[in-house]
């Protein structure tokens, strides 16, 4: 077996178990739940308000219940009526006009345990055009992480699983919520799995291995194309789908406390990713980084290694020694300034990375030269740049990550923006 159908088979068999992993997170909520009741009473649900909430600075925050032991359980829904006049966002002089009506049940799941962190958002847009005799157009919309430590202080895992809309081409119309049908929507869904193994040689070094396993799953043959609404114009993508898969394998040794102004690092880390139908794209890379603090707000740094990949490329060979040189500086615990110059196959590289937060705001500049490919980029999650902008005004991870779920469902497609 080979090809589209031994990828069929990872596929099936990696969502098994991104399915069991968040499946036994939801068991050791059960577990941990029933071992409380059997030492104490039972506990009625309880509302359970956000720490933004409790400490008075927005009353206007969800609430969700506590309806069990590290368990939230925050259900929402919202409902919208929109009137277009181009229901197609089609050209001048071809508009066609109509209302929208979105109703948007929602729930989120937040479990935090001694060795597990579960967070489940998922939201059902039903978008109904009254042009078109009420039908119904539905898209899922999901959000699921997991952290659990199986083995303590040793082996973790992590695992998620996604479904979102996004554009299928920048170059077309693009939906404000994917209300309007462009024909330019596609559903992508995504599984995640990440195991990892950790080991602390005393003081002296600490060893990491991790494989991290992605599948994607691109459908642009939904009702957003024309495909279930009679009249409506066919779209960017009328039938089929097509998937990716990417394994990435990185192990490292890095300096321990033992040296206090020694910091080195040494690091293999293999990518391999595909699509549907075509080759397998591999980045190979093995790196040394050393750095000294010449004060402990003031650091040198340096890497050297090798690298070895094989897509397609205009221009030299995609291999050979790489290296940069560069410092960091840490003024106080709010500001980080990190620079450095070097040299790989396709020329001269430059790197910034400026970060400071105030009270109230998060200023930051960032500047990077690297090579990826498109299926590795589906395992970035849409909400990091939101998580970053929101770090001074809701602390809290937990609350946080409920506050950016809510926003990425409003946003819809538009949400991949911000990956």
């Amino acid at each position: 077996m080979a090809g589209p159908e031994a990828q069929s088979v990872a596929q099936t068999f990696s969502r098994l178990i991104v399915a069991g992993f968040l499946s036994y997170g939801a068991s050791a909520l059960a577990v941990d739940q029933a071992a409380d009741t059997a030492a104490a009473p039972a506990v009625t649900p309880e509302v359970y308000l956000a720490p933004s909430q409790e400490n008075g600075q927005d009353p206007g925050a969800t609430t969700g219940y506590k309806v069990a032991h590290g368990l939230t359980v925050t259900p929402r829904i919202n409902a919208t009526e929109t009137y277009t006049d181009n229901m197609f966002l089609a050209p001048s002089g071809q508009e066609a006009a109509g209302f929208i009506t979105q109703l948007m049940p929602g729930i989120n799941i937040l479990g935090q345990g001694d060795r597990y962190n579960l967070n489940l958002d998922y939201a059902l847009q039903d978008l109904i055009y009254d042009n078109y005799g009420w039908q119904h157009t539905y898209y899922n919309q999901l959000n699921a992480t997991g952290n659990f430590e199986l083995v303590k202080k040793t082996f973790f895992v992590d695992a998620g699983a996604s479904i979102r809309q996004q554009p299928l081409t920048p170059l077309g119309p693009v939906s404000v919520n994917s209300a309007n049908l462009s024909g330019n929507v596609i559903n992508t869904t995504t599984e995640s799995i990440s195991p990892y193994l950790v080991h602390q040689f005393g003081t002296f070094a600490l060893a990491q291995a991790r494989w991290t396993h992605v599948n994607s799953t691109f459908d642009y043959g939904g009702p957003s194309a024309g495909a279930y609404i009679s009249g409506v114009p066919g779209g960017y993508g009328t039938a089929g789908n097509f998937s990716s898969v990417a394994n990435t394998a990185d192990v490292f040794l890095a300096n321990g406390p033992d040296f206090n102004n020694l910091l080195w690092k040494v690091d293999y880390n293999n990518a391999e990713s595909a699509f549907t139908g075509y080759p397998t794209t591999t980045i190979s890379t093995s790196t040394l980084d050393l750095g000294y603090l010449l004060t402990p707000n003031f650091k040198l740094t340096s890497e050297v290694g090798y690298e070895h990949d094989n897509f397609f490329y205009f221009g030299a060979q995609p291999q050979g020694v790489f290296w940069n040189v560069g410092f960091g500086w840490a003024p106080s615990l709010r500001t980080k300034l990190e620079m450095s110059i070097g040299e790989r196959f396709y020329g001269r590289t430059y790197s910034l990375n400026f970060t400071h937060r105030t009270r109230m705001t998060v200023w930051g500049a960032n500047y990077t030269q690297s090579v990826t490919t498109s299926a590795l980029q589906q395992s970035l999650p849409p909400s990091a740049t939101l998580d970053q902008l929101l770090l001074t005004q809701i602390p809290d991870a937990a609350t946080r990550q409920q506050v950016i779920q809510q926003m990425l469902a409003a946003l819809g497609p538009q949400s991949s923006l911000y990956g």
